[in-house]
């Protein structure tokens, strides 16, 4: 049952953080052209030579939201988290705050928490954090001891000598953050996540458009489910990505999850923005809004906000 608590978490933080290093082979996205809705922006890019199949490819094997994340290992930063824990009314049942520094030293880092308050029931009796929502966010911001790292090995990359449930988190999180793939070992919804499948795409709106984001020039790659869409088994309801437009990092992404049966249930909601320091893309701002009930576990719900400040 670990597993599958462990499965269903990273899914539901999936497609915002890490992104597998590892060259993807090309596959075939032709039949998605039809079916894009360009503005009139776009069309002319496509008229001077943008290729809207290539865009396809680059989205489903690009590199640098996992990379931003990775990034973060790199770099000194201040980082605020603020969560919230709802009981079955929505009110407030546990928080926390914290403002944390994260310190470099030659090849490790670790955590300074400047400040942090919690209510008494955020913890449990050996101090780990008594939610699963909040264990995962503290797992890739709030580490509490020193880690160190080779130059020739990063901190979560599979190797043989992992443990079992190690080797499922590198998994599931390299798996999870690549948007519009089938994921394996989740129950239920395999089939249901590839938004980029030929089956699939009946049941989605693609449309790609010209904007403005923070002042630059941006690519926007909408995936909506269509208003029709009911019976059908759809987790992805809608994402957003802001790509730049000088050499498609992604800028921000927003998506929308929902799945229910007879295991577990969820509806989750993720918002991440990114920024370049020192030439490095890494992530500025995370939103969470969510609910997820699996068995032997009561339901949690809560929001997680989390800035990071250089």
């Amino acid at each position: 049952m670990y597993h599958v608590k462990l499965a269903i978490l990273l899914l539901l933080f999936g497609l915002g953080c890490h992104w597998s290093d590892r060259i993807v082979a090309q596959t075939d996205t032709l039949f998605l052209m039809p079916v894009i809705k360009l503005d009139s922006v776009v069309i002319e890019d496509v008229a001077s030579g943008f290729d809207i199949d290539a865009f396809i490819e680059y989205v489903q094997t690009d590199t640098t939201f996992y990379r931003a994340f990775k990034n973060m290992r790199l770099t000194k930063y201040q980082c605020r988290s603020n969560v919230k824990m709802y009981d079955k009314e929505h009110l407030v049942e546990a928080s926390y705050t914290s403002d944390v520094e994260q310190v470099i030293a030659k090849q490790c880092r670790y955590i300074n928490f400047t400040e942090e308050k919690f209510s008494p029931n955020f913890f449990d009796k050996y101090g780990e954090p008594d939610y699963y929502t909040a264990k995962l966010f503290s797992y890739i911001f709030l580490y509490q001891d020193t880690v160190c790292e080779s130059s020739s090995k990063v901190e979560g990359e599979s190797s043989s000598g992992s443990s079992k449930i190690e080797k499922r988190k590198d998994q599931l999180k390299t798996l999870m953050f690549r948007p519009g793939e089938p994921v394996e070992g989740i129950p239920f919804i395999k089939k249901e996540l590839g938004i980029f499948d030929e089956k699939m795409i009946e049941n989605y709106d693609y449309q790609l458009e010209a904007v403005q984001f923070q002042s630059k020039p941006a690519y926007l790659f909408t995936i909506t489910k269509k208003a029709d869409v009911k019976d059908r088994k759809v987790v992805l309801q809608n994402m957003q990505t802001w790509f730049n437009r000088s050499d498609f990092s992604i800028m921000a992404r927003n998506y929308h999850l929902t799945e229910s049966n007879l295991i577990y249930d969820f509806d989750v909601r993720m918002e991440v923005i990114m920024e370049n320091v020192n030439s490095m893309q890494t992530p500025s701002h995370i939103y969470y809004n969510g609910t997820w009930d699996i068995p032997t576990k009561k339901r949690e719900t809560g929001t997680v906000i989390i800035d990071v400040f250089r």
